[in-house]
């Protein structure tokens, strides 16, 4: 708990810093959306009796050119995690997300990395489709710490591109979040 609470520190001071950066000089905004299939994983293992959830994310950006071929970008994003469990039921988690990135762009095609610190919305387990709130051994932690990496290429005002992310932290007893994003960009 204490490593989490000094993480939160250091993420808030981090975006305040990218924030800063990104007050000067021009800038992109943008929004972003798509698919996005999740999993919950022990380590590289899927947790027994689930398989992927399928759900969306979305969210608005904004991006800063620091030399001609590299980004730093931040944003606010909506998604859901989770899993699908065998016996029909799922899995839910809702966070709200901090995406902090460096994007590396040659021509129109680029790459980025970043981490998007992300805070527990709600979590629900639908059993039957009927909303029912988890067990204490089955409820995750208040926030979760991805890292991703990704690739896209942009078509005029558009982006189409793919993140992969992957959980930092526990958000539950060693399992963590893992989630591919299919999407596109619309840079205003």
């Amino acid at each position: 708990m204490k490593s989490r609470l000094l993480l939160s520190i250091f993420m808030t001071v981090l975006i305040f810093l990218a924030e800063s950066a990104l007050a000067q000089g021009k800038k992109n905004f943008g929004i972003r959306s798509g698919y996005q299939i999740s999993g919950l994983f022990n380590g590289s293992d899927r947790v027994s009796g689930t398989s992927n959830y399928a759900s969306f994310y979305a969210g608005a950006f904004k991006e800063k050119k620091i030399f001609s071929f590299l980004h730093l970008g931040t944003g606010l994003e909506y998604c859901q995690n989770g899993a699908d469990m065998d016996n029909g039921n799922k899995h839910v988690i809702k966070y709200l997300g901090l995406p902090i990135d460096l994007k590396a762009k040659i021509g129109p095609v680029y790459a980025l990395v970043g981490v998007q610190p992300k805070f527990k919305l709600s979590e629900k387990i639908l059993i039957n489709d009927k909303k029912t709130n988890p067990a204490d051994e089955q409820k995750s932690s208040f926030m979760d710490f991805p890292a991703f990496g990704g690739m896209g290429v942009n078509i005029f005002f558009l982006s189409i591109e793919a993140r992969y992310h992957y959980s930092i932290f526990e958000i539950n007893d060693g399992i963590r979040n893992a989630y591919l994003q299919l999407g596109a960009t619309l840079h205003i």
